[in-house]
């Protein structure tokens, strides 16, 4: 993975990083309900609207599949939200995702940290 973003690239992926912190906080305030589903559905609009206004493509969604398809392997064609939600109640499936975004941010940061 490059990480040879320029400034306003990190800033994105940043702003994009602490909207899901908020969004664990208060899952109801930005969802409506709890729900894997409603959160990657958010991201999409979210992502959709940073590259019509912003001009870039946030990485997450796709970096956070790769690895959601290491830890959940599947000959299923499932997106990161589907993959998780193999067994789960939305609700579950939901914290389940934050817990493997700590762990993909940790991942990363061992990654970046190594490739230094």
């Amino acid at each position: 993975m490059n990480w040879n973003y320029s400034e306003k690239n990190k800033d994105n992926e940043a702003r994009l990083y602490r909207l899901l912190f908020q969004i664990r906080e208060r899952p109801g305030m930005w969802l409506g309900t709890p729900s894997i589903t409603r959160l990657y559905l958010f991201l999409l609009g979210y992502t959709y609207a940073v590259l019509e206004y912003e001009g870039y493509r946030l990485h997450f969604m796709a970096d956070f599949l790769d690895y959601i398809i290491r830890v959940y392997p599947s000959d299923l064609a499932l997106n990161w939200d589907g993959l998780i939600l193999m067994g789960r109640s939305e609700e579950e499936a939901l914290w389940e995702f934050f817990r493997q975004l700590d762990l993909f941010l940790e991942t990363q940061a061992h990654e970046r940290s190594s490739d230094q």
